[in-house]
C-alpha cells in the first residue's frame, strides 16, 4: 500500500508544494534525488540542497516504517497454519498433553506454579529430553537453553530422563516396525540430547536480565535450531530483590515482552517455573494460595498451569488458557521422567465440558 505525502510530518506548505508538482506518493518522492528537488521544485521558495536533503530523510523514515508493518501483516489463516503444522512439546504425560491441546505449544510462554518439591524442575527437564525427539516421532528436533536460578538443575537426572526417553522411543518403533525412524533414531542418544542442552546459571536478577538480552544472538550462532528456553524460577530472583514493587512489575514486564517476542519470531517456546504465595480472600475468611509475582505478572504467560499435591498425588490445574478449558489431571514422578499417574484418581476431570485433541501423543 502506497503511502501518501502528505501523511509525512513535513511542513504544510511544503507538502503543498510536493503535491502541486506532481508527487502524490512516498515513492514518487523518493525517485528524485536531493539536487533535483532543491534545484526544480523549491527553488523559487528559497530552499537549499540541505533542506531537500532532509526531506527525502522523512520520506525514507516513513517508508521503512511502512515496509516494516507490511512485513508484520499475516493473514489469520496463515498463522492458523502456521501452529497446525507445528509439532508441541510432549511432557510424556498423557493426560497432561490432552489438557494442553496435544503438549507444550511453541511461540508461547507457558509457566508452571507450585510449592517446593511438587515437581516443576523435574517436569522442566523431561520438556528438555522431550524437545530433542525427531520430528518423525512427533518431536520439535530442537535444541534447549535452560536458565536455572535456582541451583536446582542436576546433569545427572537429566541423563537419567534421556536414557529413559531413548529407550522407550526405540522400543516404540521397534514394535511399529517402522524402518526409517529406526534409522534416524540412530543418533538419538543421551549424549547427544545432553550436547544440545545449553545451561545458563544465574544468581540474581541483574544475570536474569543480562542472559534474556543475549538470547537472540546464542540462537542465532546455533547450527540446531533453538526450540524451548526454559527459566527456572523466573521467581527466586525476582521476589525479594525489589523494594518498590512497581519498578519490579515494571521490569518483569519487560523481560516478558521480551521473551514473548523471541519465542514468537524464533518459534520456539519458553517455559518459566513460579512459586506459590499466600493471600487472604476476603469473600471467603479464609487464605488461598496463588502464584507469585502479582496479579500483573499473570498476565504474560499464555499458559498457566497450578501444580499441587492432595493426598500424595501429584496434580496439575490447568488455570489459565486462551484455547483450552479448565481441567485437572493427576500425574507422577518416575525415575524415567514424567507419567501419567496410574492410581484410579488420573481420570481427566473438567470443569465444563470435556474437549478433546486430535493430535497424536506419544505416551
Amino acid at each position: 500500500m502506497q503511502q501518501q505525502v502528505n501523511s509525512l510530518p513535513l511542513p504544510q506548505w511544503q507538502i503543498i508544494k510536493l503535491t502541486s508538482v506532481g508527487y502524490e506518493t512516498i515513492t514518487d518522492l523518493l525517485s528524485s534525488t536531493p539536487l533535483e528537488l532543491s534545484q526544480a521544485f523549491f527553488a523559487d521558495a528559497g530552499i537549499g540542497h540541505k533542506d531537500a536533503l532532509q526531506v527525502l530523510q522523512v520520506a525514507r523514515a516513513a517508508a521503512q516504517v511502512s515496509e516494516q508493518l507490511d512485513s508484520a501483516l499475516i493473514p489469520v489463516h496463515q498463522l492458523l497454519q502456521s501452529e497446525q503444522n507445528r509439532n508441541p512439546i510432549v511432557t510424556f504425560c498423557a493426560k497432561l498433553d490432552e489438557v494442553l491441546g496435544g503438549g507444550i505449544p511453541l511461540c508461547k510462554l507457558t509457566e508452571f506454579c507450585g510449592p517446593p518439591g511438587i515437581g516443576k524442575t523435574q517436569l522442566c527437564m523431561q520438556l528438555a529430553v522431550s524437545t530433542q525427539i525427531i520430528e518423525e516421532c512427533g518431536g520439535c528436533n530442537g535444541s534447549v537453553i535452560y536458565i536455572d536460578t535456582e541451583g536446582s538443575f542436576l546433569p545427572e537426572r537429566l541423563h537419567d530422563i534421556a536414557y529413559s526417553t531413548v529407550e522407550y522411543l526405540k522400543a516404540t518403533v521397534e514394535k511399529c516396525d517402522d524402518k526409517e525412524s529406526a534409522a534416524k533414531l540412530s543418533s538419538f542418544t543421551p549424549e547427544s540430547i545432553m550436547k544440545h542442552v545449553y545451561c545458563f546459571r544465574c544468581f540474581n536478577y541483574l544475570e536474569v536480565i543480562a542472559t534474556v538480552n543475549i538470547l537472540e544472538d546464542f540462537i542465532r550462532n546455533k547450527n540446531r535450531e533453538v526450540r524451548l528456553v526454559i527459566i527456572d524460577s523466573i521467581a527466586s530472583p525476582f521476589r525479594y530483590s525489589f523494594d518498590d514493587l512497581v519498578v519490579r512489575t515494571r521490569v518483569l514486564n519487560g523481560i516478558a515482552q521480551q521473551l514473548i517476542r523471541i519465542a514468537t519470531e524464533n518459534e520456539l517456546a519458553v517455559i518459566l517455573t513460579n512459586h506459590i504465595t499466600m493471600k487472604f480472600n476476603t469473600s471467603t475468611d479464609s487464605n488461598q494460595l496463588l502464584p507469585a509475582l502479582g496479579e500483573t505478572w499473570g498476565h504474560a504467560c499464555a499458559n498457566r498451569i497450578i501444580l499441587y499435591m492432595e493426598n500424595s498425588i501429584r496434580y496439575a490445574r490447568l488455570y489459565k488458557s486462551p484455547q483450552k478449558q479448565n481441567a485437572t489431571i493427576s500425574f507422577q514422578i518416575k525415575t524415567s521422567g514424567i507419567r501419567d499417574s496410574v492410581s484410579s484418581t488420573s481420570e481427566l476431570r473438567t470443569f465444563e465440558t470435556q474437549s478433546h485433541t486430535k493430535r497424536p501423543k506419544l505416551s
